[in-house]
């Protein structure tokens, strides 16, 4: 090939390279632009989804707001809730400490109460309490949890949740709250190590329950300090917290065994699997429904075994076996399965993905108390939870005030005391002639644990009394030694009243 040919040739190629250059040119610029319009739709399509997520979202919570204004409106407040209202309207923050080793329940709800008391909050209304508790943690639910909404509303309307951590004025809404809090920022606790310290602190002392899964939440900071050698602010604020929180626990419950006569029995544990299962099934009398939900949480702990999950795996097994021995072992409370889906749902929402695996799984678990929030809701609804205001009612109408009312059993009568007037009445324990407003449970705890004192003969006839209330379940024990008549039945409970059996008789002194 000649000179000439190869300078053509190369001209030609040259030629070729600028088209080619001037191609690519052109198709990078199209590129980009289908890549704009592209983040521009991804963009414009997010927010637009997310505003349909959240109005969804508030449709859901707007429901859930009136079923759950609903049902507690028409709850009638019981002696466990009387009891912890009385003692935090009667006595300071401090004495509040000491009155707590007969309670066996730690300060924070009884601070909660104690500041309400001090606005004036009456104790019928003392409801919205918990109310707005549940509410506020429903609606972090809602927007915050990574499970898909289907799993969400199964979770908001488990019985554990609605009912017992929403209807029920104790401290399972304060500990539904600050677990939901915990499960939010926990990923984040080292960089937000005083609101993780403070949220232990808390936790630990909203209820006795809970020290299990603060102690597996502690061992799993101290595993990954050691390990890694980092986050020394974190782990220093954790332990501290611990520590401050174990000395706050000791501090009002040194003394609680010798105060309520209550012990530790560890031959129980040879029924470990029937004591529990009002821990796992609130509300259901199910053998079948128990199994499934011990077979779904079981599964699950496998499930974290083999993703290798083994934080979550101590946090959860801690919590569990330390709520299982406690309700074994001391004492058992359907009330207080609410604490056990509260630390599970803490665990299924620690889970490194939420899977299709683990969003089944979780509604497993809280869709088989489904059923249960049906049941209390409309039992709570449509029956009395407890006749106690009814009997107040009846107790200002009849009997004068100042009027001395002895009273066989001193909490059922404290659910009573709490509806009256201040003062207006002189409640009196009967077998120590002490007049009281909340339940100083001390040897009366004793006495009531040890022997049936109703039993003992002459026990209406002994002793001069100008009014005597018990309770119907007592009736005919009481009718036998008021065999002479000396008493008169002048008001009992007849209509039907659900779990706490606070169904009453008033007995006068003719």
């Amino acid at each position: 090939m000649g000179k000439k040919a190869k300078k053509t040739q190369n001209k030609k190629n040259n030629t070729k390279k600028e088209n080619q250059k001037e191609i690519n040119k052109k198709e990078n610029i199209i590129q980009t632009k289908k890549n704009e319009i592209t983040e521009e739709k991804i963009t414009t399509v997010k927010p637009q989804k997310d505003k349909k997520e959240k109005i969804k979202n508030l449709i859901t919570f707007i429901i859930y707001a009136i079923l759950l204004l609903l049902v507690a409106s028409h709850h009638e407040l019981w002696r466990d809730e009387a009891q912890s209202w009385l003692i935090a309207k009667n006595l300071g923050y401090i004495k509040i400490i000491s009155q707590l080793k007969y309670e066996a329940h730690p300060f924070v709800w009884y601070y909660i109460l104690r500041t309400f008391s001090i606005f004036n909050l009456k104790y019928e209304h003392i409801t919205i309490i918990p109310v707005i508790l549940n509410l506020i943690t429903t609606y972090i639910l809602l927007n915050k949890s990574k499970f898909n909404r289907i799993t969400n509303i199964i979770i908001v309307f488990s019985s554990s949740f609605f009912f017992y951590c929403g209807v029920l004025t104790r401290s399972y809404s304060v500990a539904y709250l600050l677990v939901t809090l915990l499960s939010i920022i926990y990923k984040d606790r080292h960089e937000k190590p005083i609101q993780y310290g403070l949220l232990l602190f808390l936790i630990m002392n909203t209820h006795i329950l809970l020290l299990g899964f603060i102690g597996g939440l502690v061992l799993v900071d101290i595993y990954e300090y050691i390990k890694t050698k980092e986050n020394k602010k974190q782990i220093i604020t954790s332990i501290i917290s611990f520590l401050l929180g174990t000395g706050m626990i000791i501090l009002q419950f040194c003394q609680t065994i010798n105060s309520t006569g209550k012990g530790i029995h560890f031959e129980y544990l040879k029924n470990v699997f029937s004591q529990m299962k009002q821990l796992f099934m609130p509300a259901i009398n199910s053998d079948f429904l128990y199994i499934i939900t011990i077979i779904a949480i079981i599964t699950y702990i496998i499930h974290l075994i083999n993703q290798k999950e083994f934080k979550n795996l101590i946090i959860l097994s801690c919590s569990l076996l330390f709520q299982i021995l406690f309700a074994t072992m001391v004492y058992n409370s359907i009330n207080a399965a609410s604490l056990v889906y509260v630390t599970l749902l803490f665990s299924l929402m620690q889970s490194e993905k939420i899977t299709k695996y683990v969003n089944t799984i979780t509604i497993i678990i809280f869709g088989l108390t489904l059923y249960g929030t049906w049941t209390l809701a409309d039992n709570d609804y449509k029956y009395l939870f407890s006749d106690s205001k009814n009997v107040a009612k009846y107790i200002e109408k009849n009997i004068e005030s100042g009027s001395k009312i002895y009273c066989e059993l001193l909490d059922y009568c404290a659910a009573v005391n709490a509806h009256l007037p201040d003062g207006a009445y002189h409640f009196i324990d009967y077998n120590t002639d002490k007049e009281y407003t909340y339940t100083e449970y001390g040897d009366y705890y004793k006495i009531l644990y040890n022997q049936a004192i109703y039993k003992k003969e002459g026990y209406l006839t002994e002793k001069t009394m100008d009014y005597f209330i018990s309770i119907v379940s007592n009736k005919e024990v009481l009718e036998y030694h008021n065999k002479h008549e000396d008493y008169e039945l002048i008001y009992e409970t007849e209509e039907p009243v659900m779990f706490s059996k606070e169904r009453y008789l008033v007995y006068k002194h003719k």
